[in-house]
């Protein structure tokens, strides 16, 4: 008896695989190989709607493509992880948003992590209800969502508030990184972004340090933060104080800044940070205050008060000629003082300045000091009328101004001490200095 011929009819698995290879798969073959886990098309179909998924472009053809999903989840570890993709891509279009029973459907561990990490990107309600680990334990809930991308999330503020409720240090600081991608992403809108941050604010350091920045920034400045929630942070650590600073200037929340500010008990660079960061806070009638405050502990406070004063300026916020006493005691004080930055800061009470410079020089002003400052106020922008710096500079070196022993840097020697020690710190200032001054005419 004669053997039938063969037949050309190729392996239906090796069809499917070409048909899916180039995307012309038959709809009810995929269906079919879909819905039988054990059929050997099974894992090429989730290819295949994987591909489908990835280049979907409208509502009706999203729901046609999540209808084909699958209920019940391959042994094969491959097929299993490939299935919980799946589900997370297309969760908004199932037409009933169920997730296939999972639990104990596979023994291999990333089987569990990848659709752990499906349930909490689709129901992040269902984590809360997961059991709270010791601080010291790797959760494989931060397992599985590491390296995650918002755009697989349903709802990115939920998941991201429920991480940060959790007791877990590692899941909140998930939860702060999360909330960072959000924001950068516009994932999360800013009310609910904000939420969050100020329910970082009663944990560890670092989380809380992450939150006040993020309660710094431009989006959350809208957005109500009082000083009160602002107080813990604080009274904590140098780190979080400085950020809870920071916070309090970039909203100008003046009350905390003060009180750290006039608090002698409280950290030095605490206390510097918060006068510098008056400077961006405060106005106009703030400056005395200011002043004084740095006259009080002039070594540590005199440099940052300057800084303060110097933003203020930049404002517009100009200091008076009443403040002009309490800057140049300040700067007779304080040796960390350039005489061109006080020169500066008193550009619009210049006359004030000079006047007070004088007649009326503060106890503790070095005589060299007080030469060098003159000297400052000689050589900066005078204004309609030219302050009488040279003269004043000039008689009190007992110079006659018709003589041009100063202009040759040699002035006779004065009989009285005082005036001799004006003459030195003349004669030791800045040969340029000193030479712009005496070119000038009368």
């Amino acid at each position: 008896m004669r053997a039938a011929p063969p037949t050309n009819q190729p392996d239906p698995t090796l069809r499917f695989a070409r048909a899916v290879e180039v995307g012309l798969e038959d709809e009810e073959e995929l269906a079919q190989a879909l819905q039988s886990s054990d059929d050997p098309r099974h894992h090429l179909a989730l290819l295949a709607l994987r591909a489908r998924a990835s280049r979907l472009n409208d509502a009706a053809s999203s729901r046609r493509c999540a209808a084909l999903l699958p209920t019940t989840i391959s042994a094969e570890p491959a097929s299993a992880i490939l299935l919980a993709e799946l589900y997370r891509r297309l969760w908004p279009w199932l037409p009933t948003q169920t997730l296939p029973a999972w639990r104990g459907a596979s023994e291999a561990p990333e089987v569990d992590l990848a659709w752990l990490r499906t349930e909490a990107c689709t129901s992040p309600s269902s984590i809360a209800e997961l059991p709270v680990l010791p601080a010291d334990a790797a959760p494989d809930l931060a397992r599985a969502l590491e390296g995650l991308n918002l755009e697989d999330v349903d709802d990115p503020a939920a998941l991201v508030s429920t991480l940060a409720a959790r007791g877990e240090h590692g899941l909140q600081r998930l939860a702060l990184e999360l909330l960072r991608s959000a924001i950068d992403s516009a994932a999360i809108d800013p009310a609910a972004a904000h939420r969050i941050a100020v329910g970082l604010l009663g944990t560890t350091p670092d989380l809380v340090t992450g939150a006040l920045e993020l309660l710094a920034q431009p989006w959350s400045r809208a957005l109500p933060l009082d000083a009160a929630q602002l107080g813990p942070s604080l009274a904590a650590g140098e780190e979080v104080a400085h950020a809870a600073l920071g916070c309090a200037a970039a909203r100008g929340i003046e009350g905390p800044l003060r009180a750290i500010l006039e608090d002698p008990e409280a950290p030095p660079r605490l206390r510097q940070g918060s006068m510098r960061a008056l400077g961006d806070v405060v106005g106009r009638p703030a400056v005395q205050a200011l002043l004084g405050a740095a006259l009080a502990d002039p070594h540590l406070l005199a440099r940052p008060c300057v800084d303060a004063l110097t933003t203020l300026h930049r404002r517009a916020a100009f200091i008076a000629d009443a403040d002009v006493p309490a800057l140049l005691d300040l700067y007779s004080k304080s040796s960390a003082l350039r005489p061109e930055e006080l020169v500066d800061l008193a550009y619009t009470s210049r006359s004030a300045l000079f006047a007070a410079l004088r007649d009326r020089p503060p106890p503790a002003l070095a005589a060299d000091r007080r030469v060098e400052l003159a000297l400052s106020v000689a050589l900066a922008p005078q204004g309609a009328t030219a302050l009488p710096v040279r003269e004043w500079l000039l008689d009190l070196c007992g110079v006659d101004n018709g003589t041009t022993d100063v202009e040759r840097g040699s002035p006779e020697t004065p009989d009285s001490p005082e005036s001799a020690g004006h003459g030195d710190a003349l004669e030791h200032a800045d040969g340029s200095a000193r030479t712009k001054i005496t070119a000038h005419p009368k």
